[in-house]
Order: C-alpha cells, then structure tokens, then sequence
C-alpha cells in the first residue's frame, strides 16, 4: 500500500477545498459553449454546454497544458522522482493522423477514465522496489475543445434535445503526489486495475470492476458516470450485486472529466473528509480502475 501525500485541482467548480462545498451543494457552472457544435433543430437549436475551467477555444494541448500549471500550482511546492501522467484513449477518430498530443511525462497512461487506477498501480511497485521514493501522479483531459466537441458531435454523445442520455464535456487536472505509506499522510490507497477487454456487457464490465476492487469495503463510492447509458447499466448491475447505495455522481456538477475524472472526485472526498471511499472508474474501452482511499 502507498500514501497520498498532497494533492491539487484545477476542475470546473475550482480547487478542492471550494469545490467540495459546491458539490455538496449541488451547484454546477455548465454554460453555453460559443465554440461547440449547434445541437438539435428548429426551436430545440443551440449550443452543446459544457463545464469549462479555461475561457476561449483554444487547441486540447494548449489548454492541458495550462490546467496542469493550475493543478500542480495548487499542489504547491515538492520533489518527485518520477512523473506518471493519465491522458486520454489514443482514439483515431478523436485525434485524427497526428495522434494524441504530446505531453512531458516519464510515463504516459492513455487510458482514459482508468488511467489513474493504473497508474498508481505502477506508482506502487516504483515505491516497493525502492526505485522512487516519491511519485507525482498527473492526470489532465479536456473534452470541450473545438477538436473533441466535433468528435463527441459526429459520435452523438453530446447531451442535446435528441441525446437526453448524452455527455456534457468538462476538462481538468489533478496532481497526487504519493510515497511509502505513512500514518500521518493525507490517506493510505489501494488500487486496482482491468486492462480493456473485446467482448463487453454490462454484467462482464460490472464482474471485472469487482474483480479490480478486490477487498474493498464500506465508504461512499465515487462513480465517474455521465449519463450515458452503458455506464449506468453497469454500476446498477454492480451496485445491486455488492448491495451498494450511497454514490456520489461527480460529473452532475462538472461534466465529463474523462482521465482526469478519479483523481479529481478523490480530491474532493478528501477535501470533505470523505474517507474511506471507493473511486470507480470506467473507460470507453472497457478497461476498470478501483482506487481506494483509507
């Protein structure tokens, strides 16, 4: 087991301390987005909305770029040994021919929304075989850029007057910087991991999440749904398996964060001295993250 040692957030609702009283409060910051693509027809007609951090339409790199300063700015001043950074699936029909944009890391997880799970994962036998002795977890996405809205659009996943069960597109960045465990740290994490699968449903991607969570028990779950349905077909099928009722839906406040999205909801857990609580995570692949704080 590893130990978060600090943590900082630039999301839609601000850093943790802030954000955690809006989420609590239920108050989110979606608005029209000028850039993104006009939803629906007639009188139904408008723009997708979005929760945005950063104003204008400016490129996805430039934009993560910025929400990482503002996250490790709030993350304040420390040392790593290594820097393990979650970015999004590597899909072509997002990036197009050049790819996923560039970003400095040591280690580059594109995994999407479990991302983090692995990460910390790979950050835990870093710190056990003593290679590092501390590890800055970075994870940034940003789904409300000109070039993501357009993939969302043509993929019909935006929420609108004809998607009722779509996705409303946020962006964020998280920085966790972990270590060897320790009583005094901010809390003590387990992870676990699933690598996508080809053959999916909503009671297989339920299975393997329990499969990831292992032992986990009690605390409130932190889900990254966003209304799309398969997401939400799953964690039923989870929830009435393992008699689970008291979930917290992040996204009804800050939209989709994609990568960024277990790490930013465990910041604010902690941030409300939310503990122990379960971060659920489920990529468009398929693959599964659980990260536990204790």
């Amino acid at each position: 087991m590893i130990a978060l040692l600090a943590h900082g957030l630039a999301s839609p609702l601000g850093p943790a301390d802030i954000a955690h009283h809006a989420c609590a409060a239920g108050l989110s910051r979606a608005e029209r987005l000028d850039h993104a693509p006009i939803l629906g027809r007639g009188d139904d007609a408008a723009r997708a909305v979005g929760h945005a951090v950063l104003d204008g339409d400016l490129p996805h790199e430039e934009r993560c770029r910025r929400l990482l300063d503002l996250a490790r700015a709030e993350l304040g001043p420390c040392t790593a040994d290594a820097i393990l950074l979650c970015r999004p699936l590597p899909d072509p029909l997002r990036w197009g021919p050049d790819g996923l944009p560039d970003l400095p890391a040591d280690e580059v997880f594109a995994l999407g929304h479990a991302a983090p799970a692995a990460a910390l994962v790979r950050a835990e036998q870093m710190i056990t075989r003593g290679s590092c002795r501390r590890i800055l977890i970075a994870a940034v996405d940003c789904l409300i850029d000109p070039q993501s809205l357009e993939w969302l659009a043509a993929e019909d996943r935006l929420r609108g007057p004809e998607t009722p069960d779509g996705l409303a597109p946020g962006e964020a960045a998280v920085c966790w910087l972990v270590g060897p465990a320790d009583p005094s740290a901010l809390a003590q994490i387990s992870d676990g991991f699933g690598p996508a699968v080809t053959t999916r449903s909503a009671n297989a991607d339920a299975r393997r999440w329990q499969e990831a969570a292992g032992e986990l028990t009690g605390g409130r779950d932190w889900v990254d749904l966003n209304g799309e349905p398969r997401r939400n077909r799953t964690w039923g099928a989870l929830a009435h398996r393992l008699l689970r009722q008291d979930a917290v839906i992040a996204s009804d406040g800050w939209g989709d964060l994609g990568s960024a999205a277990a790490l930013a909801a465990g910041s604010i857990a902690l941030a409300g001295g939310d503990r122990p609580a379960g971060l659920w995570s489920l990529s468009d692949d398929g693959a599964v993250g659980v990260i536990a704080l204790r």
